[in-house]
């Protein structure tokens, strides 16, 4: 995640926070509670998480997206994410 503010010259500026990150599957029925994968912490403009999704259902089974929402100080924002992805640069999908 990156995370920073523009000014009105267009210079940016590195921000920090903790996010308390939410999943969805992929109808919004469930919530899906990953334990360590549920905080993002920014700092100087930067953060990661790398949660994997496995068992969570759908037709074709484990190949639907999950609804990541990322939530930092007042900012907020919705990312779809394809479960079952496995793909890697030699084996694009």
């Amino acid at each position: 995640m990156v995370y920073y503010q523009t000014s009105t010259t267009g210079d940016e500026s590195d921000l920090s926070g903790l996010s308390n990150v939410i999943y969805w599957d992929f109808d919004f029925a469930n919530r899906l509670f990953l334990p360590s994968f549920d905080k993002i912490n920014i700092v100087n403009g930067f953060g990661t998480v790398a949660p994997f999704f496995t068992n969570i259902g759908g037709n074709p089974a484990d190949k639907m997206r999950v609804a990541i929402d990322i939530p930092v100080n007042k900012e907020y924002a919705r990312v779809y994410f394809p479960t079952g992805a496995d793909r890697d640069a030699d084996h694009p999908p």
